[in-house]
This record gives structure tokens, C-alpha cells and sequence, in this order.
């Protein structure tokens, strides 16, 4: 049976450091934001951009060509978009 989340956090807390207690109040108390760290290749293929925003190449390609993201080109007519801008459309979308 799974459990609910706050039986996972009263199971968690006494095997947790005090340093790692402190930090988990703090996140529950909002006083710092969480945010996903940077995994991943830093430039992403229109492939690989339409797979991580969840929609088509074409899709992802119209994103660029309408300049919401910025073209990297690493070769003749090879182009790629950065992690960063990617995220940071998401998050301002």
C-alpha cells in the first residue's frame, strides 16, 4: 500500500541530518525556491526541444523561426536551441 506524503516525511525524519531537516523546513516554510537543476545537453536539436516541450518538430521549428527561441547555428544549416532560453520560455509562458 502506498503511503501519503506525510507519513513519508515522518518516516524520513530521523534517518534525515540535522542540516537536511533545517533545509526541508525552510522549503516547506517557502522561505527558498526550489528549482530543477540543469541536467542535460545545454543545446537542444529541434527533435529534442519538440520531445521536452511536448509538442512537434514543426511546432518546435515555428517557435524558433518566429524568434521566441534563438537559433545557435554549430554548422551550415544546422541549428540548435539553448537549454536556458527553453526553460525560461516555459516558465514565462
Amino acid at each position: 500500500m502506498k503511503q501519503d506524503i506525510t507519513s513519508e516525511l515522518l518516516h524520513a525524519t530521523p534517518s534525515a541530518t540535522d542540516g537536511q531537516k533545517r533545509e526541508a523546513l525552510r522549503i516547506l516554510r517557502g522561505d527558498v525556491t526550489v528549482t530543477r537543476p540543469l541536467g542535460g545537453p545545454l543545446l537542444m536539436s529541434v527533435a529534442a526541444t519538440a520531445e521536452y516541450l511536448g509538442v512537434s518538430r514543426s511546432t518546435a521549428w515555428r517557435i524558433g523561426r518566429a524568434g521566441r527561441l534563438k537559433k545557435i547555428e554549430i554548422a551550415a544549416g544546422r541549428f540548435r536551441f539553448r537549454r536556458k532560453d527553453i526553460d525560461e520560455l516555459v516558465t514565462n509562458a
